[in-house]
């Protein structure tokens, strides 16, 4: 449950919550595409369906055909929401990163179609931080390290919340793993509670993350602003430290939407 390496997390389907069968019986088609079915026997009613009632998995070209097909019919369905309702779809497109939109050969110019749909919802517009961070943290050490902290309290307090089940468990989990549980949401205004808890992870997790090869570079430039600081000019490694969660702030606040608009990565 706990992340030991610094990772960046993947980004669950929150559809699963309010159309579970759906959700599972797309994931189930994906696994027999892959030839994994045997492991996943029964895994839905909607897969057994699909399935035309047979309890083994369906053949692997079968079930690729048939996870495209289901999928080209959500997309569909989603096309003609925006058609009857574009109001409401550009208010769902503004906090999120990624639109639905299907190639269709016999139609022309699907792709200046699909172009100009997604700029006419104006996709991302209220998470204009996290998408530049989701495009650019590689190439960009701090703003990595900001994401990878917030995506690792975010991800924590989930599985903490429902933790104890099956498939995770409580136990063993250090103590900022629960206080996660009493972060307010991520806005710009609240930034500085997931800073100082996410200080507490990363120096609990990765004590010696200053080392880092990637921040070699920053570590010589937070070195510098420690001795400016420094009295004696001989700063701590705390102090050091201390300028890194300064830059590490600044990126989370550039990151966070200024509104709540929880949702999915949010």
């Amino acid at each position: 449950m706990v992340r030991k390496g610094l990772t960046r997390c993947g980004n669950s389907g929150c559809g699963c919550e309010y159309a579970p069968e759906v959700w599972t019986g797309l994931f189930g088609l994906y696994l027999d595409a892959r030839g994994e079915g045997k492991w996943t026997g029964g895994l839905s009613k909607m897969r057994a369906f699909i399935r035309r009632g047979k309890d083994k998995a369906m053949a692997q070209k079968e079930a690729a055909e048939a996870l495209v097909d289901l999928t080209l019919e959500g997309v569909k369905y989603v096309a003609l929401l925006y058609r009857k309702n574009p109001e409401i779809c550009r208010e769902v497109a503004r906090t999120l990163k990624k639109w639905p939109v299907s190639a269709d050969m016999a139609e022309r110019s699907w792709q200046r179609k699909a172009e100009n749909v997604v700029a006419d919802l104006n996709l991302g517009s209220a998470i204009s931080g996290f998408i530049l961070s989701d495009r650019t943290a590689t190439e960009n050490s701090i703003r990595w390290y900001a994401t990878v902290i917030y995506q690792t309290l975010f991800q924590s307090r989930y599985f903490f919340k429902n933790g104890d089940q099956r498939v995770y468990t409580r136990q063993g989990c250090p103590p900022w793993v629960e206080k996660t549980l009493a972060l307010p949401q991520f806005t710009k205004a609240q930034v500085r509670a997931w800073a100082v808890l996410g200080k507490e992870m990363l120096l609990e997790q990765r004590p010696n993350f200053i080392e880092d090869e990637a921040l070699k570079e920053q570590k010589f430039k937070w070195t510098k602003r420690a001795e400016n600081r420094s009295k004696s000019g001989k700063p701590t490694l705390r102090a050091i430290q201390n300028e890194a969660f300064d830059d590490f702030t600044k990126e989370l606040r550039k990151l966070a939407p200024v509104e709540n608009i929880y949702r999915g990565d949010w």
